[in-house]
């Protein structure tokens, strides 16, 4: 490796204050000479962006949105983030997974059934018309659900016939992510039923 990385250094253009022969006598980059690569103001916004990403592919993933990329809109409130979303669009449209990110002015509101408001200035609202069938998509719910009502009436009885601490903590944490995967599942539901009436 020190052969590429010298000839690296051999070909690469070299800054004025670089005057060194060689990679191994150079002198190690100082905080001082990469202060023009810090931007904590771009830093943050594309912080931002990530977290809306996180979102828009959480979205995808409770809906099960393997192959398909969906319209998404973005309506916000606030210049700062709406010129954030604006500059990263590219990115965001790319790592989210979307066939389009369309960003509404002045937190526009349109009419689809799924929508999450994050960081209480931002709305995502997600295109799921010709995606999904709500019909096929409200039995496989029902039927889920179902299986989980099952799933949490067993770990309950078992918790309250237990008598060791550690098996009681194991079945309470999972009758509480049984009950986060129901939420979930009534949230979903409630966005098919939206979708059919």
């Amino acid at each position: 490796m020190p052969f590429l990385t010298e000839e690296l250094w051999q070909r690469l253009p070299k800054t004025h204050m670089e005057t060194s022969p060689s990679i191994c006598v150079a002198r190690y980059p100082s905080p001082e000479h990469l202060r023009h690569w810090c931007k904590p103001e771009e830093e943050a916004n594309f912080l931002l962006v990530q977290q809306i990403i996180q979102v828009i592919r959480s979205m995808r993933a409770a809906y099960q949105l393997t192959k398909a990329r969906p319209t998404v809109y973005l309506a916000c409130s606030q210049t700062a983030p709406w010129a954030a979303y604006e500059k990263y669009q590219e990115p965001l449209q790319t790592l989210s997974l979307a066939g389009s990110v369309n960003l509404l002015p002045n937190s526009e509101e349109i009419d689809l059934p799924l929508a999450v408001k994050v960081h209480g200035h931002t709305s995502i609202y997600m295109d799921l018309q010709d995606l999904v069938d709500p019909h096929k998509e409200l039995l496989k719910l029902t039927s889920r659900q179902q299986k989980l009502k099952q799933q949490l009436a067993n770990l309950t009885e078992k918790l309250q016939k237990q008598k060791s601490l550690k098996a009681k903590l194991n079945h309470e944490q999972k009758i509480s992510l049984l009950r986060s995967e129901m939420e979930r599942i009534e949230q979903v539901f409630a966005t098919f039923q939206k979708m059919v009436e």
